[in-house]
């Protein structure tokens, strides 16, 4: 698309995402909502595959944007 090189750079944020009036704030917000849908989605797709609540464990340098946005989903502790 044209001009979206001139869009600013964000840095992900663990808060939750809101409606933003800003550009760079709406940008972080969208990222935000749509990395927790992609983690939901996944997460509902493996329950209906294996009848059953999958174990989610999140790992990498930006587990912690997510892990507190999925109450009840994560597991945690050792594998």
């Amino acid at each position: 698309a044209r001009g979206t090189a001139r869009l600013p750079r964000v840095k992900p944020s663990a808060r939750s995402p809101r409606l933003e009036k800003d550009t760079r704030s709406a940008i972080r917000a969208g990222a935000a909502l749509a990395y927790r849908a992609f983690l939901r989605e996944g997460v509902e797709a493996a329950r209906r595959g294996l009848g059953r609540k999958p174990a989610v464990f999140l790992t990498g340098g930006d587990a912690w944007l997510l892990a507190g946005a999925m109450p009840g989903m994560l597991s945690s502790g050792p594998c």
